[in-house]
């Protein structure tokens, strides 16, 4: 008699942290429906809309290949060097970077990606490296910027070593 597995790897669903968006949407399919095809019977029957907040989660940083995370990395850069322009064009190149890494990102359908303001694409980007790994990303490491002869090793103010054993 073979002997039972104790774990199946491809059985294991990892923990994924979950996005909540909160906007208005079309109540019921009746309302999608209207919403979408009726734009004329607009002003006689207008779309009833209620708030909804649906969970979404993340990819995980294990779901990227080397290609995908270049590709996310090349967009946020693009998309950083278009951050100081103020022509629509680049507003809109901008956007649309925006759009495409919230759709690498976040696991929801492309009508909540498009429902999306500017500031809540930006948000997902800050938050997911965060979000992925549980650490929050730290600022570059300076070398010593205090330069006062209080923070020297061999200044008055400084205490002297101790030397023995500890333990």
């Amino acid at each position: 008699m073979p002997p039972e597995p104790i774990l199946t790897l491809g059985d294991l669903e990892p923990e994924r942290p979950l996005v909540a968006v909160n906007r208005n949407a079309p109540d019921g399919p009746w309302q999608r429906f209207k919403h979408r095809h009726f734009d004329l019977l607009l002003r006689w029957f207008p779309v009833r809309y209620v708030e909804s907040r649906q969970l979404y989660p993340m990819r995980l940083r294990s779901e990227f290949g080397v290609a995908a995370i270049a590709r996310l990395q090349r967009i946020q850069a693009e998309a950083t060097a278009l951050m100081g322009s103020t022509d629509d064009a680049s507003a809109k190149r901008m956007a649309r970077l925006l759009r495409e890494c919230s759709g690498m990102v976040l696991d929801a359908p492309g009508d909540v990606l498009d429902a999306l303001s500017f500031d809540q694409h930006l948000q997902l980007l800050v938050t997911f490296p965060a979000a992925v790994t549980g650490k929050m990303p730290r600022p570059p490491q300076t070398e010593n910027p205090s330069t006062s002869a209080a923070s020297s090793p061999a200044s008055a103010a400084s205490t002297q070593a101790t030397s023995g054993a500890t333990g």
